[in-house]
């Protein structure tokens, strides 16, 4: 199964590398610039853009956010 997390803070994007440390191959990461680093992270200047495009390639998308964005992010999908 593979994974996209989106982390939106500098704390998230460090569970988001926990979480891709206990899963190898399986997670990627997207992070939006500015807000953290994590080695082999794609990065994206809008998330609803990056969101669109995970959604058709992975098959779960992990949002280390609050459920609002989540919701928000998906619903169009």
């Amino acid at each position: 199964m593979r994974c996209a997390a989106f982390p939106v803070t500098a704390q998230g994007a460090a569970l988001a590398v926990r979480l891709r440390a206990g899963l190898p191959d399986a997670v990627d990461i997207y992070l939006r610039e500015g807000r953290g680093e994590a080695e082999g992270a794609r990065y994206y200047a809008r998330m609803e853009e990056a969101v669109a495009e995970a959604f058709a390639r992975y098959d779960a998308l992990v949002f280390i956010a609050a459920a609002g964005i989540a919701v928000r992010m998906i619903v169009p999908h």
